[in-house]
């Protein structure tokens, strides 16, 4: 019988880690109606950055079990530069986190190293992950904040476009998508061409990073199952 290695193990987490994600959307709806953050949403929402953090750590340890030295009792972990992290001490960060590889695979390292927050911002959600899933580890529960923003909506056959009536100001004269901006009220009227909506917007943010709840776990299990993915294909 065949043992599965911990590439296989780290897209089970993935795939469980999606499957809570399913999941938690109605205790997330519930929670917004409740104008609170449920305990169940709360550890809904630590089982997916835990399994996350797990499959990376899955990942490590693969790769150390290949190309590091076998000694008994070493830690090893995914290797996640901090936010404002330097790319020339990343090698040492690799060599601390998986002992042997840079000197084995330094392909490898150079891979790990551009799935890091130095190598592009499309990539904050990884040492922003690692934060949370620590807090989750030392703490009792990530805590989330409720917030509400207004929406303005325009749509025509054009398209549409929106904005926060409080982050944006127009000039005299200006019309979005043929609405004309009404100067006292400085919202668009709507015309036969178009419609204009007005809509409260309610979501949960993580405290400490102050991302959307939602959207910032589908970044997460969209990242580490594309780190996994590549990280296999290179081995």
């Amino acid at each position: 019988m065949t043992m599965p290695n911990r590439f296989d193990q780290a897209n089970a987490l993935i795939k469980d880690a999606k499957g809570r994600l399913i999941a938690l959307r109605a205790d997330y709806e519930e929670s917004l109606h409740d104008k609170q953050v449920r305990v169940e949403l709360q550890i809904s929402i630590k089982g997916v950055l835990d399994g996350l953090r797990s499959a990376l750590d899955y990942v490590a340890h693969e790769l150390h079990e290949r190309f590091g030295p076998q000694s008994q009792g070493t830690r090893v972990y995914f290797p996640i530069a901090a936010k404002g992290a330097r790319q020339e001490d990343f090698r040492s960060l690799v060599g601390k986190n998986i002992p042997g590889l840079p000197d084995r695979r330094p392909d490898l390292v150079d891979l790990l190293e551009s799935f890091q927050s130095f190598s592009s911002p499309e990539n904050q959600w990884l040492p922003e992950l690692a934060s949370l899933a620590n807090e989750n580890k030392h703490a009792n529960l990530t805590a989330q904040t409720r917030t509400e923003d207004e929406r303005i909506t325009v749509r025509s056959r054009e398209g549409a476009i929106s904005w926060n009536p409080s982050m944006v100001k127009f000039s005299p004269g200006i019309s979005i998508l043929g609405a004309p901006i009404d100067p006292r009220t400085l919202l668009p009227v709507a015309g036969p061409s178009n419609s204009v909506t007005r809509e409260l917007w309610v979501d949960f943010k993580f405290a400490s990073i102050g991302q959307a709840v939602l959207p910032f776990l589908d970044r997460c299990v969209t990242g580490t199952d594309r780190i996994v993915q590549e990280v296999k294909a290179c081995v």
